[in-house]
């Protein structure tokens, strides 16, 4: 573990957050069926930064955390987000994807920045629309990759059953 003291102006702080509401993923009646992933997320990062203490202006860092990285979410979508919530063209964007986790990364990787002293504003955000992406839908897995363990590896369940059985929950 690294024993370096952090200054105050270097410890990551969450200054606000939001979300969409919850809906049915229905190709008939789901209540965002018409809406494309990467709308949805620049609304919520809008949303977030009227919200919060800090002026668009010193965002210097976007992150978006995608599993289903392709179609509507593809390339570096974190930057048309970023553009697409109005944010600063002088803010970097990046997208990661860590499956399940990459939200989570995204929110690790501003800590580390921050904590670094290299960047001090980030917005930290994940997206994904199962209806228009389904998961694991158009992935071609190397028939090599899982020779030595099943497929299974990947699922959250198995992650969450190693949890709870290692912490007592």
């Amino acid at each position: 573990m690294n024993s370096t003291k952090h200054s105050p102006e270097n410890t990551p702080v969450v200054v606000s957050c939001c979300r969409t509401a919850i809906g049915r993923s229905d190709s008939s009646e789901g209540v965002f069926r018409k809406v494309r992933g990467d709308e949805l997320c620049a609304f919520v990062v809008k949303e977030a930064v009227s919200r919060g203490c800090v002026s668009p202006e010193y965002i210097e860092e976007v992150v978006v955390g995608v599993t289903q990285q392709r179609g509507e979410l593809g390339g570096n979508v974190a930057r048309s987000i970023s553009l697409l919530a109005g944010l600063p063209s002088t803010a970097a964007a990046s997208t990661t994807n860590r499956l399940c986790g990459s939200s989570l990364q995204g929110v690790a990787q501003a800590c580390h920045s921050i904590m670094a002293g290299a960047e001090d504003v980030h917005v930290v955000a994940g997206v994904e629309h199962m209806q228009h992406l389904p998961m694991d839908s158009e992935i071609d897995f190397h028939p090599r990759a899982f020779a030595n363990s099943c497929r299974a590896v990947l699922s959250m369940g198995l992650t969450a059953e190693y949890l709870a059985a290692s912490y007592g929950i």
